[in-house]
């Protein structure tokens, strides 16, 4: 039975691979566990999703505050129901601008590196554009984003094993779950090419340290 590896795992593997790989060795698994709770931007995914099920930012609103209604009544937490909110209202505003079609929620991913080792995960929010396709994970502001290794990966499974498209007719990046803001980047053909090796040299050595 193979390894996994969670998609949102790659960086700490390639900063520390050898410290990564006795971790993996323990468990066999790197996906999340969700220590201290359910995570904020899965309730606020949840929130999202709601929207497009019925196009009512208010049903989404509704299930956002139903996700957070066990937290304690304090001015800190109705400060961040609030930003959290606004983000969906925001979000449902650029879903509008970008002509944005939802074609599904939590996509799972599935990549094998060698035959000890894959990657798993799910994608959180996939759309339909103008030019193609668009995929965001959803979760907070993060700056070197563009650089992690996740990023082409997903866009090339995303072309090759869900669309049978070309990469450059989809979009990769993340929702800043406390603003609404999107973040997105189409990938080179030749990035793409450099990073799935990267990723196949890191499963391999990652496999030569369990």
């Amino acid at each position: 039975m193979s390894s996994k590896i969670s998609i949102k795992s790659l960086e700490n593997a390639r900063r520390n691979t050898k410290e990564f790989a006795k971790l993996l060795s323990k468990s066999g698994d790197t996906g999340s566990s969700f220590f201290g709770g359910y995570p904020k931007s899965m309730r606020w995914l949840n929130a999202a999703c709601e929207f497009h099920k019925t196009n009512d930012i208010s049903d989404a609103i509704d299930s956002l505050e139903e996700g957070f209604q066990k937290r304690k009544n304090t001015a800190a937490n109705r400060r961040e129901m609030a930003k959290l909110i606004q983000a969906l209202g925001n979000y449902e505003t650029e879903v509008d601008s970008r002509s944005l079609s939802f074609i599904k929620s939590r996509e799972p991913i599935s990549i094998y590196l060698n035959r000890d080792l894959r990657i798993s995960g799910q994608i959180p929010l996939i759309f339909m554009t103008p030019s193609g396709f668009s995929a965001y994970f959803v979760e907070k502001e993060n700056a070197e984003w563009q650089e992690e290794l996740r990023f082409p990966v997903v866009q090339s499974f995303l072309a090759t094993k869900v669309f049978d498209t070309t990469v450059k007719n989809v979009e990769v990046g993340y929702i800043d779950y406390f603003s609404g803001t999107f973040y997105q980047k189409s990938y080179s053909s030749r990035k793409i090419k450099e990073s799935l090796e990267e990723l196949k040299d890191l499963g391999d050595t990652i496999v030569s340290y369990l």
